[in-house]
């Protein structure tokens, strides 16, 4: 779960939203959603809750003493449904940065 939510956080950073050192995931997820939602230019609730899920499942992942068989699913199926919509969403420019770095807020030697 911690895999799918540093996936997603990839991709929210893809959108130009990086994580504060500061921030919890919780934080991070709220101020992630909320900032590409406002660049999307419309309401997307699956983006809002989407994002909070994944912070939450990875919370849990963290500290919880035992987690759910089914809860590793359940990361997998909201982590794809993001990428899916976030990918479809992206203009352009956003799709060339995304095959031409590959990661984007990663550089070569830093």
């Amino acid at each position: 779960m911690l895999a799918r939510w540093a996936d997603v956080s990839e991709l929210l950073a893809w959108w130009g939203v990086t994580r504060q050192p500061t921030e919890t995931d919780d934080e991070f997820a709220r101020r992630a959603a909320d900032r590409v939602v406002r660049k999307l230019g419309r309401p997307s609730p699956w983006l809002v809750g989407g994002v909070l899920r994944m912070a939450g499942m990875a919370r849990e992942a963290s500290f919880a003493p035992a987690i759910p068989a089914s809860r590793p699913q359940e990361a997998a199926l909201v982590a794809t449904e993001l990428h899916q919509r976030l990918f479809r969403s992206a203009n352009a420019r956003q799709l060339l940065t995304w095959a031409f770095l590959q990661r984007p807020h990663y550089r070569a030697g830093g």
